[in-house]
């Protein structure tokens, strides 16, 4: 259930992190397929051929056509870029993270300013031993938030939030569930400065269990997300809003069998309740992974099922407002493949 990001082969396109590329990639060859709009853009590799150097990290140009752009390598070569948000072609920020010369994962940001990637200084918290940003959302080119998760000295893994007022981050206060040992925002979704929501995981002695903190310009709150019925595991992994009052999250729970189904929580400004997403009847695990909605009455969400021959295929669902069903998508022929992330504009 836990995702590290510094575990991960390959680097995220979109505003998602990819959270369950370790579990697919540590056993397989891998196809990839990145959807922006209507244009996709897919590669396929061996493991071990791809790196975070050598990864494509490419940008859209135009409707259909892709160009690979150069960011600038942190001081260790193991650096890691996981998220990115644009508010226009000359305003983008990415962030994610590296593993230094003592071994020791700092977070990593950089800046798009139309002409090239810069490098932008983000403080750890006092006393923090590894960070990681997993998720950024920007609202304007002086407004942006991003979340992850540090590792303090006594070896707890807590909440991250950070924010850049247009000439610097600052760390944000973040609270974590009582009694957790392990807690990590894994998506994130701001429509303004004074409204963001973050969604991901902790664990606790009773297993590891789904998270929503929300950002009201002064400080996060928790907010209290209902679990599925019968669940006994669940992880948000991402969250799309058109408003304050507007929120979708998707990811997965564990049912009493120890299967993986699709999770979709609703936001309404007040609190969160669950909407059913769809499962493929094939025997295995079907999870969603990314969110992006246009509307309160439209979103779609994309991730992966496991099929009777157990290898993940791609899966797309959509919300018309008053239910998710499942979409036709396809798959490259010989491959495993999944979606990890969606932006849609219409």
């Amino acid at each position: 259930m836990h995702r590290n990001p510094a575990d991960y082969p390959l680097a995220a396109l979109n505003c998602r992190e990819l959270p369950r590329f370790r579990d697919v990639l540590a056993r397989h060859s891998a196809a990839v397929i990145a959807v922006i709009g209507t244009a996709a853009l897919a590669f396929a590799a061996p493991v071990s051929a791809v790196s975070a150097a050598t990864a494509p990290r490419p940008v859209p140009r135009a409707a259909a056509t892709w160009a690979v752009q150069s960011v600038p390598p942190p001081t260790s070569p193991n650096g890691n870029l996981w998220a990115v948000s644009c508010t226009s072609a000359t305003a983008c920020t990415a962030v994610g993270g590296a593993i230094n010369a003592t071994g020791k994962q700092v977070m990593l940001a950089e800046r798009w300013n139309g002409t090239s990637w810069s490098m932008e200084t983000v403080p750890n918290p006092t006393g923090a031993t590894g960070s990681v940003l997993s998720a950024v959302s920007c609202t304007s080119p002086t407004a942006c938030t991003a979340v992850g998760r540090y590792t303090e000295s006594t070896s707890l893994q807590l909440t991250l939030a950070e924010r850049w007022n247009g000439t610097s981050w600052s760390i944000q206060d973040s609270p974590n569930p009582p009694g957790a040992g392990f807690a990590e925002f894994f998506g994130l979704s701001c429509v303004s400065a004074t409204a963001c929501t973050a969604v991901g995981d902790y664990t606790n002695t009773t297993g590891t269990w789904k998270m929503a903190e929300g950002w009201n310009g002064t400080s996060w709150s928790i907010r209290t997300t209902p679990n599925a019925k019968g669940a006994t595991a669940s992880s948000l992994t991402a969250v799309s809003c058109t408003s304050a009052s507007a929120c979708t999250a998707v990811g997965n729970y564990t049912n009493s069998a120890g299967t993986q189904l699709t999770l979709a929580e609703r936001w309404n400004g007040t609190s969160w309740s669950i909407q059913t997403a769809q499962n493929v009847n094939s025997g295995g695990s079907t999870v969603l992974d990314g969110v992006s909605c246009t509307s309160a009455t439209t979103c779609t969400a994309v991730g992966d099922y496991t099929n009777k021959a157990g290898n993940p295929l791609t899966l797309a669902e959509r919300w018309n407002g008053t239910s998710w069903s499942i979409q036709t998508t396809s798959n490259p022929k010989g491959f495993n493949s999944f979606f990890a992330a969606i932006s849609c504009t219409d």
